[in-house]
């Protein structure tokens, strides 16, 4: 006889697929190639991309889209068309462009794929969707912590080379990014702290976590995730005193004491006031010359800019003269160290503005959550909080994939969680009239759309597997020391400026000038701005005279405030 069975209600397979891709994105690395941490995080999040894409494709035919994320989807389309813009028109190597530059990869097929897992997560609508969000985002916080505790106890369990001594790195290869992300995690943690609703002693327990976050990023040596995870918490805090304790009496004394600090933590960035010494770091000052560069880039070529991971192009054309001071004329960087600078010079005012766009309609959707908000939601603002995290460290730091990839999907979650109807999502409940094995059958993927998810991951395999096998034969040649090996990893699609850069520089430190000359024309090729192929012929004398005297000329015109470069002379 049949009989109502209550169900409980799973995630969507969406939000699955989203929940696993960002821990795998956050968490992953390898030791076999030579970027451990970059390649493997863009490798990940290109199949998981798919693989949602892949999700969606049995209703493919339903092409209309949905009128709640219309104004999203707009959004989408012109940040995705900035991105082919920049690719078709600013001139910039097209691999590079394409791929990204060696050990940042954060070209186009990296937002192609954020931006996927942004439209996804905007489509998210059932309270499990978003749980299972934040506990596998909580999951690789744990994660990411263990293998920062082996690391600090001398475990070096990346397999790789650790340059920044006495520091942590963590998954994410830099002091920096590690850092930015546990201050992204402790603030997701003291939302939960102040609302999840359990008793005091159980929510207590979570003060565990929030201090091992704290002391590993002291353990970092980096100050910027101390910022923004006290940052954070003190946005955190003051809607909690609106929406909670609700007593108006603590607003103006709780504003006015956050403000103070945050007014003389700003001075401490610029080395001022009574924290300076504890705030300010040398790099800080660096990253104003970078910032100046950008911009200049982006006043070179305001429609297009100079091309997606190609400010490394640029950087020593438009730097300017303070910047051959400090912090100094051989100083090189591939980043303006701000994403937002970053985005105005690879793509001009169109992907600046569209990013912009994306991120008033995230900040949009804040408050109109927070307008109709009765009450403190831990969850919503543990999401909140993170993104705001995101966007400050954005401010200063680069938009690596690991960090870059919970700025996306939490874009999309905030957005989502605004315009679901919590109340109702929490008191319903499927139904279904049958009973032992349909109860089994609402949790199963249907068959179409696994195939689809498969069809999806080896779309993404395909797109990334030349990449990643380029990567493991530079590593196999380097390890072998074979010339024959080197020169052929030189050339294996798809190259790239570094890749040819460095090899070239191995063979002819080996005395191996014509072939070092061979590799370095061939870069050149598909990377006419790079400084560094050109100084490679230029210190070739095995390449003829007139050749090292264009290089000469080149490196002028690509340096041209470099007294040691401006001195430069070839010697017949």
């Amino acid at each position: 006889m049949a009989k109502d069975v209550k169900l409980k209600e799973q995630p969507s397979i969406q939000a699955r697929l989203i929940a696993f891709v960002t821990l795998v994105v956050t968490v992953g690395f390898w030791s076999q190639g030579t970027d451990p941490f970059n390649l493997p995080k863009l490798v990940v999040l290109v199949i998981g991309a798919s693989a949602l894409l892949g999700s969606a494709a049995p209703s493919v035919i339903k092409i209309k889209v949905p009128s709640r994320i219309r104004l999203e989807v707009l959004a989408i389309a012109l940040f995705v068309l900035a991105l082919l813009n920049s690719f078709l028109f600013s001139g910039a190597p097209k691999l590079q462009m394409f791929f990204g530059t060696y050990a940042r990869n954060t070209g186009m097929l990296n937002y192609l794929a954020l931006v996927t897992m942004f439209y996804f997560a905007l489509q998210l609508q059932s309270r499990v969707d978003f749980e299972k969000v934040l506990k596998y985002f909580l999951i690789s916080f744990g994660l990411v912590v263990t293998v920062s505790i082996l690391e600090a106890s001398g475990v070096n369990i990346q397999k790789v080379s650790l340059i920044f001594k006495g520091s942590l790195i963590g998954t994410f290869g830099n002091p920096n990014f590690i850092s930015a992300y546990l201050g992204m995690c402790g603030t997701v943690l003291f939302a939960l702290i102040l609302g999840w609703r359990e008793r005091l002693l159980k929510r207590s327990l979570l003060l565990i976590p929030f201090v091992i976050s704290a002391l590993l990023i002291l353990r970092s040596n980096s100050r910027q995730g101390l910022v923004v995870l006290l940052g954070g918490c003190a946005f955190i805090g003051f809607f909690y005193l609106i929406l909670q304790v609700k007593r108006r009496t603590l607003w103006i004394p709780y504003l006015a004491t956050t403000s103070v600090v945050s007014i003389i933590s700003i001075v401490g960035v610029f080395n001022k006031g009574p924290l300076a010494e504890i705030i300010y770091k040398s790099s800080i000052g660096f990253r104003g010359e970078y910032w100046k560069a950008g911009i200049a880039m982006f006043k070179e070529k305001p429609l297009t800019g100079v091309g997606l991971n190609s400010y490394g192009d640029w950087y020593r054309t438009l730097r300017s003269d303070s910047a051959l001071v400090s912090p100094g004329p051989e100083v090189f960087t591939n980043t303006a160290h701000n994403v937002y600078i970053d985005f105005a010079a690879m793509g001009g005012a169109p992907l600046i503005l569209a990013f912009l766009f994306i991120v008033f309609l995230t900040f949009r959707s804040a408050r109109q959550f927070i307008d109709r908000s009765r009450e403190f939601d831990p969850v919503f603002f543990a999401f909140l909080g993170a993104w705001i995290v995101y966007l400050v460290q954005a401010l200063i730091s680069i938009d690596q994939i690991g960090l870059a990839i919970w700025g996306w999907v939490l874009s999309g979650i905030i957005i989502a969680y605004n315009r679901a109807n919590l109340i109702k999502l929490e008191s319903a409940q499927i139904k279904n009239q049958e009973t032992g094995k349909k109860v089994k059958d609402a949790e199963l993927i249907p068959a179409s759309t696994l195939l689809s998810i498969i069809a999806g991951m080896l779309l993404g395999l395909g797109l990334v597997f030349p990449l990643y096998k380029s990567d493991l034969d530079v590593r196999k040649a380097y390890d072998s020391t074979s010339a024959e090996l080197l020169i052929e990893a030189a050339g294996q699609w798809p190259t790239n400026t570094y890749k040819s850069a460095n090899i070239a520089g191995l063979l002819i430190n080996n005395n191996l000038k014509p072939q070092s000359l061979d590799v370095a024309r061939k870069g050149l090729e598909d990377n006419p701005r790079s400084f560094d192929l050109w100084k490679l012929i230029y210190l070739n004398d095995s390449a003829p005279v007139a050749e090292r005297k264009t290089a000469l000329s080149k490196m002028k015109e690509l340096d041209p405030k470099n007294p040691s470069v401006i001195a430069g002379v070839v010697r017949e």
